[in-house]
């Protein structure tokens, strides 16, 4: 069984930090009794994910069978699908855009700063 509350917790995580593989890993070692998948959503057919939002969503998976498969019943579930969608996940309007610093720091150059959300100006 997973609590609304954990899965609350897990997008909060992944709303801050984004959807990607560093991310992924922190939360298998974080949240161990549960099974993470990471993909993209147009991977994700007849199923109804249990949160949205603009740059993923969250699946429940049953695993308490031989078989994985996909639900939307809380006390069945034992995993969870978090899927990409093709809009990125920023951090709220105002922070400095990380990609902008590693870009930066990597290749010494000077790039167009910009706060996360609006784009370069």
């Amino acid at each position: 069984m997973i609590l609304q509350e954990r899965i609350a917790q897990i997008v909060r995580v992944l709303e801050v930090a984004g959807l990607n593989d560093t991310t992924v890993a922190a939360l298998r070692e974080r949240f161990a009794d549960m099974h993470f998948t990471y993909c993209m959503d147009d991977d994700v057919t007849a199923a109804r994910p249990v949160a949205e939002t603009p740059g993923f969503n969250v699946y429940l998976v049953d695993g308490r069978e031989h078989c994985l498969r996909f639900t939307t019943q809380w006390d069945a579930a034992t995993g969870v699908v978090l899927a990409a969608v093709d809009e990125v996940v920023n951090p709220p309007s105002g922070v400095a855009c990380r990609v902008c610093n590693n870009l930066e720091a990597e290749e010494g150059s000077q790039i167009q700063r910009h706060n996360v959300g609006t784009g370069p100006e």
